[in-house]
């Protein structure tokens, strides 16, 4: 396995690659994944990032050789459950089972009130909503807030993120009845569907792309 330099390459861009000779054909195909995390975990406490970065890239690999079982899933929960939510979504399902309730119960306490997101949140919630954006238009003052908050963070992964967030759930093919489409792919407000109880925000991004005008219908 070929991992590169720990010391020099804390960095998503890092690779991870296992020799598929190693896979195909080992008797003791659990032992030696589970060697892989060892390693993995190995790094010291101050890369957790990395710890993380790297869990996520050995799942995508042996996701594609189609060997991802239960035991070694349990063995991820195990070694990984304690490293930072980073912001690649794959192993989600994996590491963090239980927080998609958490954020379907949270979301659904504040779906029409005042919510002030801390950065870990907001790293959960726009991952949450990512994968499932049929959640959007249905919590949309809550949808509205974690992009408005998020587009002022400090973090700049955090802004990258849920400006791509909102770009695609704007271009997306489920049009809300308070939209109307204007020409392929780009909505724009339905006037005739507006009520007093819409609240209207001007979003401004540092990104090219300038400001936006999104709504957050409470209904």
């Amino acid at each position: 396995m070929s991992t590169g330099n720990f010391k020099d390459c804390i960095t998503e861009q890092l690779e991870l690659t296992i020799d598929y000779s190693d896979i195909f054909g080992n008797e003791d195909l659990d032992g030696y994944i589970n060697n892989i995390i060892k390693m993995i975990d190995t790094l010291p406490d101050n890369a957790m990032i990395l710890k993380s970065v790297l869990a996520v890239k050995l799942v995508m690999q042996l996701k594609i050789l189609n060997i991802v079982n239960k035991n070694f899933i349990e063995n991820m929960k195990k070694t990984f459950s304690h490293c930072p939510y980073i912001k690649d979504p794959i192993i989600r399902s994996y590491i963090h089972s239980g927080e998609d309730n958490k954020f379907d119960d949270f979301m659904r306490q504040h779906r029409f009130s005042k919510v002030d997101f801390d950065t870990q949140q907001m790293i959960h919630f726009i991952n949450r909503f990512n994968m499932n954006k049929g959640l959007i238009d249905k919590n949309n003052n809550f949808f509205i807030q974690l992009i408005d908050q998020a587009l002022r963070s400090t973090d700049d992964m955090i802004k990258a993120n849920a400006w791509y967030l909102y770009k695609e759930w704007i271009r997306s093919d489920d049009v809300s009845p308070i939209f109307i489409e204007t020409e392929e792919k780009l909505r724009t407000f339905n006037t005739n569907k507006l009520t007093r109880n819409d609240n209207i925000f001007i979003l401004f991004s540092s990104v090219d792309d300038g400001p936006v005008m999104v709504v957050s219908s409470q209904r």
